[in-house]
């Protein structure tokens, strides 16, 4: 699965995640305990999810404070943008860039 931009868009707001995806979003939303992962197309499961962070401020404040760290310190602009350039410029030295 892609990673979706409404998954960095909550992030930057510091909410916490409902994740229904796999694959690299699943293992971010893990990583950074930031969400939680619910198995897709199962009602009783998202349910579930939603009021595990409904009913308790202390998990939803620990995941929101994760979605915030993982945006601000891997996922930001001004993270990903200086990253991004340096393997351009990389590549050009490396003449891998077509003109």
């Amino acid at each position: 699965m892609s990673l979706t931009n409404k998954l960095f868009e909550y992030m930057s707001a510091g909410l916490p995640l409902l994740l229904g995806l796999a694959g690299e979003a699943e293992t971010i939303v893990r990583e950074w305990d930031c969400g939680i992962v619910y198995r897709p197309g199962d009602p009783a499961d998202l349910a579930r999810a939603v009021l595990a962070i409904a009913d308790d401020p202390p998990l939803r404040r620990r995941l929101a404070e994760g979605s915030t760290r993982a945006f601000q310190t891997a996922f930001a602009e001004d993270v990903i943008y200086p990253r991004f350039v340096a393997l351009l410029e990389a590549e050009a030295r490396k003449g891998r860039l077509g003109a």
